[in-house]
């Protein structure tokens, strides 16, 4: 390379440009080269220093995209699962040199927990166990079905003796079962109210029956009618349009539009009851919370439509131990057209105590106030570093094994049924320690990573929130992670790929509402139709405001406990579940 090819000395300084570097490997063996040979050494040395950040940034920058597709790509024909299997884990650690495995003491990727927590069925707070079972066969059939008997007839050359011929007597029977079904069908209630009237022509006018109880005054559904359309809708995500086709085939066309008049009206029937889940929710010991989006229909946005959210609130135990059963959990929804804090703010104006959130910014307002204290997501916190691991980098597998090792120990509380004192200490004696190896080995390896890497993203969160994410460290009550909000938050996620979109913000609210009610029945154990349809039934009849607290979810599963309790040894009640008025 000629000495005129390179860089003018002039603009051989500190400031080198990238641009004026050869952009070859041979040019840049030729530019260094003749560099040296004119007695220039100290441009050499920042030119590859310029090369250096160059490569830096290209490196980062190249983690950032491939971490952008795998991101891509797993959600397109990937697994949502974080989890990552021992061997892998194992393989990875085993990359790293002894040095970066320093701070971690006996690596042990094959611990119980390489999860971020328990799996659970969709149900805020609600774990789900993998079945182990020695089961062979099929299941039997549940005793409470109704039974009937079919009994076959022998074929008539069968029925003698061949012997004797004589008419051979039943000395036994063989049973097979079947499972059959009952479709669903409609009928229609004739409300006949009587008109009486005095047959002396005295004046005295005529009176009238009372008009029947109505969930919906003057309404066309009654209570099993309206729960339907409502448990489908919000429990098994099935969309107005279909579920209009569904009811055509058996023989009854109701509009898409007036069913969704039904949803409304039943959300409006069922709010004062949020209203009081939302008091409960904010007088929890601790409160977790967490967000997801949906899309609403806006004529004013430009594209038709914009992105609203329904944010999810659990609350667990009581502020007064004396007021709730240690443990209880109540879950709430709430609806806001965006994504700006004011939502979540507004709902938590004057909540204080323990508040467990992910690093969202819009929180910030909230857990800065006195009187609140925040606890971290450990779960977030892990979902960091498995996002560096997808991005090339084998140093997260380290923090991926501490953090494994420390939901090894929760499920070892779990199995061995600690309660809240127990199990601070033990995360004292084992937590604890790992949470401190993951801190330090973090600091060390902080001065060797490009902060915004997808590691040193991962490092930064961390450390920038570890008071809060080792709050559960001090108090037995205090969740590891909210996990449990997020299980909560599949019901939506599965029904907007079904119903798509909510037809307006006040569509948003009223989903809000009903996926309470429906959060609270699966957090309690309750079948929402037998539920919803009861509460119609006696909001129908006049229940008293007052007592409206009777009929949530909670209390009414009380209820119905006590009253079959009260009927075991008596006559039939005509239900499995009861109805107390």
């Amino acid at each position: 390379m000629s000495e005129s090819a390179a860089p003018p000395a002039s603009t051989a300084t500190s400031s080198t440009k990238a641009a004026e570097l050869p952009a070859d490997l041979a040019a840049v063996r030729d530019f260094v080269r003749d560099q040296i040979g004119a007695g220039r050494p100290e441009q050499v040395l920042e030119s590859l220093e310029t090369v250096f950040r160059l490569m830096a940034d290209l490196r980062d920058k190249n983690a950032a995209l491939m971490l952008r597709l795998s991101r891509v790509l797993k959600q397109l024909y990937g697994c949502k699962s974080e989890r990552i299997s021992p061997e892998q884990l194992k393989l990875f650690l085993d990359t790293l040199t002894q040095a970066q495995r320093e701070p971690l003491a006996a690596p042990d990727p094959t611990a119980a927990a390489t999860a971020p927590a328990p799996q659970t069925d969709g149900q805020p707070g609600v774990g789900k166990k993998r079945r182990t079972s020695n089961h062979r066969g099929r299941r039997p059939l549940p005793a409470h079905l109704p039974r009937e008997i079919n009994v076959l007839p022998v074929a008539e050359e069968d029925r003698c003796c061949p012997s004797c011929r004589k008419e051979r007597r039943v000395i036994g029977y063989e049973d097979s079962e079947v499972l059959e079904i009952i479709p669903a069908s409609f009928k229609v209630i004739v409300n006949r109210q009587p008109r009486l009237g005095c047959d002396n022509a005295c004046n005295s006018g005529v009176v009238t029956a009372p008009p029947a109880d109505k969930p919906i005054e003057a309404g066309l559904p009654g209570p099993a009618l309206l729960t339907d359309v409502l448990v489908r809708k919000y429990m098994d995500h099935c969309p107005l349009y279909r579920l209009n086709k569904i009811y055509r085939r058996s023989g009854v066309d109701i509009p898409d539009s007036t069913l969704g008049d039904w949803v409304a009206q039943g959300a409006e029937i069922l709010e004062p009851l949020v209203t009081l889940l939302e008091k409960k929710v904010l007088s929890s010991y601790v409160l977790s919370t967490d967000d997801t989006g949906v899309k609403v229909l806006d004529q004013n946005h430009e594209r038709g439509i914009k992105k609203g959210h329904l944010w999810l609130y659990v609350g667990e135990g009581s502020q007064e131990p004396a007021a709730d059963r240690p443990g209880e959990r109540h879950a709430v929804f709430t609806y806001t057209p965006t994504w700006q804090g004011e939502g979540p703010q507004a709902f938590m104006k004057h909540r204080t105590g323990y508040i467990q959130c992910d690093g969202y910014a819009g929180y910030d307002k909230i857990v800065g106030r006195p009187g609140v204290i925040e606890v971290g997501c450990n779960a977030h916190q892990r979902r960091k570093w498995v996002q560096a691991l997808e991005a090339g980098d084998a140093r997260a597998s380290i923090a991926i094994d501490l953090i494994a090792r420390g939901y090894a120990v929760e499920a070892k509380a779990v199995a061995r049924g600690l309660g809240p004192d127990a199990l601070k200490s033990l995360r004292q004696d084992e937590s604890r320690p790992l949470m401190e190896q993951l801190r330090a080995w973090a600091i060390d390896q902080a001065g060797r990573t490009a902060p915004k890497s997808p590691l040193g993203r991962a490092m930064k969160y961390m450390l920038g929130r570890w008071p809060a994410l080792t709050r559960f460290l001090e108090d037995g009550r205090l969740p590891i992670d909210n996990n449990h909000v997020e299980n909560g938050l599949r019901d939506v996620a599965c029904g907007r790929r079904n119903w798509l979109f909510c037809g307006s913000d006040e569509g948003g609210r009223r989903a809000a509402i009903l996926y309470s009610l429906m959060a609270e029945c699966r957090l309690h154990g309750i079948d929402p139709v037998a539920y919803l349809k009861d509460v119609f039934e006696r909001l129908s009849r006049g229940w008293p405001h007052s007592r409206l607290e009777d009929l949530l979810p909670a209390a009414w599963a009380k209820q119905q406990g006590q009253n079959a309790d009260a009927n075991a040894d008596g006559p039939p009640t005509g239900g499995a579940n009861p109805t107390v008025h």
